[in-house]
């Protein structure tokens, strides 16, 4: 194949600059593909050192992967890619765990997010769960949907003046604190535009030229004890419970099985996060009743729940929220991602890893008689 490529570049009629940049990543990956090749063939003469030959093999390899990697990551700063901004600093300073949706222009795509450590209610996932794309799609149509996209899960982007219900409840229920706004036509330093953002719903808290910060004053924290709730076992009725303007989602949960507790028709209570990341979070919790601690992030396998260090069963709200019983009195509730998978994984690469030790120790005894 490479004297192939080699034979096409002299033929082809290639601009000297390209040609010679061509050349140039040909040499190496020819020179170590030849020396395996030469490497193969001696081994047949000399298979006692078959150990050194794959040793050898795997530098070839690795100096060839090192010598390019630079093609495919980028070693540079990241503010290079990503430079810093008073604003964005100022969001990361005032959103820390609540959730930031940006409106219109001013939307933030996923990987600028995960950059910044953004907690973003928008983005592109091809790995959503479909739960959680039932309930964006019913969010749309304010009614339960089959008919979910198959590779991302999209907050409709509409002008906050022209949210449907379902997206304003949608909002809410992700804990959506922050809504940005750009608008490059600005013309003071101080714009609320009470046409754009509805004084019901937001107030405008910061503003850096034509960026803009607002407050979604409806907003369900990220993590909230709650005491109402409703069983609704079936998925088509509970999302649309759920999206019916008569229903009382800032109070009450739905829940696709009974908890220990009897429902109050009391107002939820505030629960403070103390640690939060992908794959831990811990909250504290005091309460004077029993309740449900809601979290707004997907009931994703592989997660568990301890509350004051005893595992506790998460259970599956609003459809693809999760949430855990808490006793009422002081308490710490953590959730840890710990998949099986993790464990399968690693019991696989040490099987592995035993047993090429097992079948080199073989290879050395027959080779040494």
């Amino acid at each position: 194949i490479y004297v192939i490529f080699w034979i096409f570049l002299f033929i082809s009629n290639i601009d000297q600059l390209n040609l010679l940049v061509s050349k140039r990543n040909l040499i190496i990956p020819t020179f170590i593909i030849f020396s395996l090749g030469g490497v193969i063939i001696a081994v047949q003469r000399f298979k006692r050192y078959i150990f050194v030959v794959l040793i050898t093999s795997f530098i070839l390899m690795g100096f060839e992967y090192s010598y390019y990697w630079n093609k495919y990551l980028p070693f540079s700063s990241p503010n290079y890619m990503f430079p810093s901004h008073n604003f964005l600093k100022e969001l990361q300073t005032m959103s820390k765990f609540d959730r930031v949706y940006g409106a219109n222009s001013a939307s933030i795509a996923t990987n600028l997010s995960i950059l910044w450590k953004i907690q973003n209610a928008e983005g592109y996932d091809p790995l959503y769960i479909r739960k959680y794309g039932e309930l964006v799609k019913s969010a749309e149509e304010g009614k339960f949907s089959k008919r979910i996209s198959r590779s991302d899960a999209i907050i409709p982007n509409t002008d906050p003046v022209d949210d449907t219900y379902g997206k304003q409840v949608l909002l809410n229920l992700l804990g959506t604190k922050y809504v940005l706004d750009k608008d490059d036509n600005m013309q003071d330093y101080w714009d609320p535009k009470d046409d754009h953002f509805i004084n019901s719903r937001f107030e405008l808290i910061y503003q850096n030229f034509k960026w803009k910060i607002y407050k979604n004053l409806n907003y369900i924290p990220r993590a909230a004890i709650f005491y109402d709730y409703e069983v609704i076992p079936e998925k088509k009725n509970a999302l649309d419970k759920l999206f019916e303007e008569k229903f009382p989602y800032q109070t009450k949960l739905i829940l696709e099985s009974s908890p220990a507790f009897s429902a109050k028709n009391i107002p939820p209570s505030a629960a403070t996060v103390i640690k939060y990341s992908s794959n831990y979070i811990e909250i504290k919790s005091n309460t004077k009743q029993n309740g449900l601690l809601f979290l707004s992030d997907n009931n994703y396998p592989g997660w568990r729940a301890r509350v004051d260090g005893n595992p506790a069963k998460i259970i599956t709200v609003n459809h693809t929220f999760r949430a855990v019983e808490v006793p009422k009195g002081k308490h710490v509730i953590v959730f840890e991602y710990i998949p099986y998978s993790f464990y399968f994984g690693a019991a696989i690469s040490a099987i592995s890893l035993f047993a090429l030790e097992f079948i080199y120790q073989k290879y050395k005894k027959i080779n040494s008689r």
